[in-house]
């Protein structure tokens, strides 16, 4: 056997490490993981120079185990012992080996955390995952529109904090330039910052494609209101707009179809990030073939995300699951 090409059997959740040291210490090689049913997806393209692989066969559990001991700021989120039940299903993931040490200041989100070279070849990596996983057709975004955008934010936005990195708001703001979503529904928007970093594809100085409908949601009046006139000064033409509602009722309700859905609301007490699953299940009918899903917190919050995650990563339900994984709240991308 070449020692560009390795065969992992009976791949478990602990060989997750192994399988991505081995990617990295042979660069330019391929590297391909066969789970204990038999081989479950192509060879890997060659893994970049930073270390960033994709994991093929790896039990959703690992993404858990991996959060294990950490604790984002989100109230609906909680930590355990990343156990995989036997109701998991394969997941697949991007992850880059600095993710749990990539950090940023909550309270000063507009301070470099990394290079930009290195935020822009991350994010790229990233999107190329999610077009090998067939969920976006191409990788391809205008880079100065993403830093007008932006400068845009820093200028115009009240954000007393956020858990939006630097990479996350380039992921986000990338999918929705590539997918160029008509209708998008984003749940969960607090300050409006999480909201804008996904219609800031379609206005304000980073707009590259004309939408009907963005619409956030927050259930916290006070914040929403405060949503609305982040956005506003942003975009006066009101295609982006916040209501103060409860998501689940705005999905269900929701008359025309949903081409993007991003998720970072958090329930009661006892549902907390859990309510993705519901509100996804309200939108779900009104969801064309190809639609994207968004849901932030998939590292982090992983425990409470137990059952939407397996809800997205089963085949019955989604086309295909790519949780990226570059920091430590991370993004689960599901495409129906």
């Amino acid at each position: 056997m070449s020692s560009r090409q390795w065969h992992i059997r009976r791949l478990g959740p602990s060989d997750a490490a192994e399988a991505c040291e081995i990617v990295r210490l042979f660069k330019g090689g391929q590297v391909r993981l066969d789970y204990m049913a038999g081989f479950l997806g192509e060879p890997l393209p060659p893994n970049r120079a930073d270390g960033s692989c994709t994991f093929l066969g790896v039990p959703s559990g690992t993404q858990r185990g991996a959060a294990s001991g950490r604790r984002g700021r989100n109230p609906g989120c909680s930590s355990g012992s990343g156990a995989t039940s036997k109701e998991d299903h394969v997941a697949v993931a991007f992850r880059t080996q600095d993710w749990d040490r990539y950090q940023m200041d909550y309270h000063n989100p507009h301070k470099a955390v990394e290079p930009l070279d290195r935020e822009i070849a991350v994010v790229g990596d990233a999107l190329a995952a999610l077009s090998r996983a067939g969920i976006l057709l191409h990788t391809e975004y205008d880079h100065e529109k993403m830093l007008a955008h932006r400068e845009a934010v820093k200028e115009l936005f009240e954000i007393p904090w956020t858990a939006i990195t630097p990479r996350m708001q380039r992921l986000l703001y990338a999918i929705n330039a590539i997918v160029q979503p008509r209708n998008m529904i984003a749940a969960g928007v607090f300050c409006g910052n999480t909201f804008i970093s996904n219609a800031g594809a379609a206005v304000g100085p980073g707009a590259c494609y004309t939408a009907d409908a963005l619409i956030g949601v927050e259930i916290n009046a006070k914040e929403a209101e405060r949503a609305e006139r982040n956005v506003r000064r942003l975009d006066p033409s009101g295609v982006a707009r916040v209501l103060a509602a409860d998501a689940v009722d705005v999905a269900a309700e929701f008359a025309e179809p949903i081409h993007l859905l991003y998720l970072d609301a958090d329930g009661d007490a006892q549902r907390g990030k859990g309510i993705y699953l519901e509100i996804l299940e309200a939108g779900l009918s009104r969801m064309p073939a190809g639609s994207v899903v968004l849901a932030h917190n998939s590292v982090n919050c992983a425990d409470r995300l137990k059952d939407y995650l397996s809800f997205v990563r089963d085949p019955a339900h989604m086309r295909a699951s790519v949780n990226v994984v570059f920091d430590p709240e991370g993004l689960e991308v599901s495409v129906t």
